[in-house]
């Protein structure tokens, strides 16, 4: 007997559960299971039960109403200890049949002296027929769809600023790099400026040198005398050359000269414009970046940031190339590249 398992068949008959949602209306549901147990102390189960033998359709009697009452119980407040909508107690079977199993076995063994081996929900049943559940129904489904409107228009808004983030920090990445190519130029432009101005410069002053120098008068051989008129016009070009030379070196820098100074010859070749200076951009892991004229690559050379194979570009280049292919930077390398001079023989 005390070996022996057991089996009783509940039904809870349908009673009103409530959901939080909507607590005026009350949604019938029923309720049927099995309850599986062995007595491990015989004479101690039929002391605690009062019964003179052990018989099942007896015990049933007496553990049935314990059943339902303790079921129910559970159950009815499962929408708000579970946070299950009644809508969906149905589809949440084994959910609510462990919760029952924790709430209901306990109390059964203590009150009837068993060993309940399982408490198992077979069926969870909604009366919907009725006038409540249709009701219910039609609110939850209302409800529903505000609530998927609420949240499409929130992942629509949410899009939408990511978007507009990501337009201003491309708008802001563009407006950096123009802003760097745009200073690049200006500091080249400048530079050429200034060499060109100090080339032509140093041509008008060697230029006005010489002029000065093909007028000083010729000694004369036989007579070893100079003509005084060739004298006086030495000495005043003299005069003219030291205070052009003054001025030139006060004004060199600046670049102001006077075109009304005595002797100074206005007239000068046309010069060539300066040479172009290499600029190239450069891709580093898949970014490109720059640009960079020659200096500043071969300070990225040295620091090795700048290797022969690293993809440049330059305008007029069709794609881009590996740097140790152009010629430009044969002297950026090739200096890297010199071994030191061995060490003497001893």
């Amino acid at each position: 007997m005390e070996s022996q398992i057991f089996q009783i068949k509940f039904g809870v008959p349908y009673f009103e559960v409530f959901d939080p949602r909507r607590i005026d209306l009350g949604v019938p549901i029923a309720v049927r299971g099995t309850i599986t147990f062995n007595i491990l102390d015989y004479q101690s189960f039929l002391n605690h039960n009062q019964l003179l033998q052990f018989d099942l359709d007896t015990f049933k009697t007496q553990i049935q109403s314990s059943i339902k009452k303790y079921v129910k119980g559970v159950v009815a407040n499962v929408p708000i200890d579970l946070n299950i909508s009644v809508m969906h107690i149905e589809r949440k079977i084994l959910e609510i049949n462990e919760w029952v199993g924790q709430k209901v076995i306990n109390k059964l063994e203590t009150d009837y002296c068993i060993n309940i081996k399982s408490l198992d929900i077979s069926n969870i049943e909604i009366d919907k027929d009725t006038p409540e559940y249709r009701k219910f129904r039609e609110l939850t489904a209302d409800i529903e769809e505000m609530r998927v409107k609420t949240q499409n228009n929130i992942d629509v808004e949410t899009l939408n600023a990511q978007s507009d983030v990501n337009i201003q920090n491309l708008k802001d990445t563009l407006r950096i790099n123009s802003s760097h190519t745009e200073e690049m130029l200006r500091i080249q432009r400048e530079e050429a400026q200034r060499a060109q101005k100090l080339q032509t410069e140093t041509q008008f002053i060697d230029t006005h040198k010489t002029n000065l120098e093909h007028n000083f008068p010729k000694i004369d051989d036989k007579n070893s005398t100079i003509n005084s008129n060739h004298i006086n016009s030495a000495q005043e070009n003299n005069n003219n050359s030291d205070l052009i030379e003054n001025y030139n070196s006060r004004n060199l820098m600046d670049g102001n000269f006077n075109n009304n100074i005595p002797g100074y010859n206005q007239s000068s070749p046309p010069q060539p414009p300066p040479l172009p200076i290499p600029i190239y951009f450069i891709a580093v892991n898949g970014q490109q970046s720059g640009p960079f004229n020659m200096d500043e690559l071969h300070k990225l050379a040295l620091n090795g940031q700048f290797l022969q194979n690293t993809m440049v570009w330059k305008q007029g280049m069709q794609n881009w190339e590996e740097a140790f292919r152009l010629p430009d930077f044969s002297n950026i390398f090739g200096l890297m590249q010199q071994p030191p001079p061995p060490p003497p023989i001893l």
